[in-house]
């Protein structure tokens, strides 16, 4: 592929058994280039031009690729698990993080979704609503080369949250221990550890002392419920300069 540079092409190229034909597969790298160079919000209207084919292929190309391609979401997050852990966590325990998170859209045909409370702009006193897709996200941490002293989570796989009497309803807390047991079995040989961050005045769940978690462990008992590898730091007024 002519518009990626070699070291990208390689890190995406175990990707092409996730796509049926090898022009969607040429689409998925064109579009993941467009998201890395694109300036301003990473939208389709916004990524496409960035990838270099707007002058020779129409912007449609870019929404036929999530609205009518055949390829599956968790056929690329279970190969991106593996990569990731083969890469990043080659020992030790595997932690499991979910969350989930409000993406503000806006127009009257807007598929999954509705007004959901926005946890960002939310106090204890006052609850805002905005309208928007609830995505349920599962995501490994991570310790990286350029900041050994923190971790960091990867977001890896996620479901679309449908609101209670819809078709296909399931709680965010059911959705999200699925989520966290499905990637558990892509990795039976390791030691898979679940998290979830809920938030308290904008505290992680560790900070109130509520601990959740819906991963089980490789040999399929009990849920375990344990605190996330690395408690957040207070910054200092020296930190913040």
């Amino acid at each position: 592929m002519d518009h990626l540079i070699p070291s990208l092409a390689a890190l995406t190229d175990p990707f092409r058994t996730c796509f049926a034909r090898p022009e969607v597969f040429a689409t998925f790298q064109h579009l993941l280039a467009g998201w890395i160079v694109a300036l301003g919000p990473r939208t389709l209207s916004e990524v496409w031009p960035a990838t270099g084919r707007a002058a020779d292929h129409h912007g449609d190309t870019a929404y036929s690729f999530f609205a009518s391609a055949k390829w599956n979401w968790d056929d690329l997050g279970k190969l991106l698990v593996r990569m990731v852990v083969a890469r990043l966590l080659p020992t030790g325990a595997i932690w499991i993080v979910v969350d989930d998170t409000l993406c503000h859209k806006r127009g009257a045909q807007v598929a999954f979704g509705g007004f959901v409370l926005d946890a960002v702009t939310s106090t204890e006193r006052a609850k805002n609503f905005r309208f928007g897709i609830n995505w349920v996200v599962v995501g490994r941490s991570v310790h990286l080369p350029f900041r050994p002293d923190r971790a960091f989570t990867l977001p890896v796989l996620w479901r679309a949250y449908r609101k209670k009497g819809t078709d296909g309803h399931h709680t965010r807390a059911a959705m999200a221990a699925e989520l966290a047991r499905l990637v558990a079995t892509w990795l039976p040989e390791r030691d898979c550890r679940g998290s979830a961050i809920t938030r308290t005045r904008t505290r992680p769940s560790w900070a109130t002392g509520r601990r959740t978690c819906g991963c089980s462990d490789r040999s399929g008992g009990t849920p375990r419920c344990t605190a996330p590898p690395n408690r957040p730091r207070r910054r200092s007024r020296a930190d913040r300069g």
